[in-house]
């Protein structure tokens, strides 16, 4: 068996944000980023994944 097993899938919704998005003391920058069409901190090369939560694998 390898560390990858293929055979389970997810399914599920990948929502992204900018990373200050549920920083209240942030919420200021966050509106000024409104009128962006590629905030610059989207072109970072770094993206994080996080499993939130899972009822069942497929």
């Amino acid at each position: 068996m390898s560390i990858i097993d293929r055979g389970h899938k997810l399914k599920g919704i990948v929502v992204l944000m900018h990373k200050n998005a549920l920083d209240f003391n942030d919420v200021g920058d966050a509106a000024d980023n409104e009128g962006d069409t590629v905030p610059p901190s989207f072109l970072d090369t770094s993206v994080a994944l996080k499993l939130i939560s899972a009822s069942k694998a497929d």
